[in-house]
């Protein structure tokens, strides 16, 4: 899909990558039972391990910080505040599960997976997914619309701008 603004584009960009990265953890994690984790020391195993710690830290909460300050706040300024409570709440919901999820690859790196371990892990990626899945639905089709109607090109270079920054 290709948006009208620079900011939509780069937002529905990550969008995009961080599906591939939620495809990666459903195949990779899921295709293990419970009570069997992989070896963490597998190449694939370990490269999954720091895409997500990488991603959770450096993608999503920056993605979702600079939504907060700039978007949502640009959208209640014009009177629609509502999409902006909804979606930030999905945020303060998501951030704690992704960085546990941050916690506990960075331990299986380091010292593998216990079974106990392995078990609250398995159960959060699942959680992750579901609810990363609907809040990206929820943003490429609401919120991403929106914001290709109602940014002018003089905004979206700023706002391009600050996103660049942030990173």
């Amino acid at each position: 899909m290709h948006h009208m603004r620079n900011i939509t584009n780069t937002l529905h960009n990550e969008h995009m990558a961080t599906i591939s990265l939620l495809n990666r953890m459903e195949e990779q994690v899921m295709a293990h039972r419970p009570g069997n984790p992989p070896n963490a020391a597998d190449d694939e195993v370990a490269k999954l391990l720091r895409d997500i710690a990488s991603n959770v830290e450096s993608e999503i909460s920056g993605h979702f910080s600079f939504e907060e300050e700039h978007l949502f706040t640009r959208l209640a300024e014009m009177g629609d505040e509502n999409i902006g409570i909804l979606l930030t709440e999905e945020h303060h919901v998501m951030l704690p599960i992704g960085q546990r999820l941050v916690a506990l690859s960075k331990e299986a790196r380091q010292n593998g997976f216990t079974v106990e371990n392995w078990e609250e892990f398995r159960r959060l990626v699942g959680e992750f997914i579901e609810r990363m899945i609907a809040h990206i639905q929820k943003e490429e089709m609401g919120l991403l619309p929106v914001l290709d109607d109602v940014i002018d090109d003089e905004e979206d270079g700023q706002l391009s701008t600050a996103y660049a920054m942030s990173r």
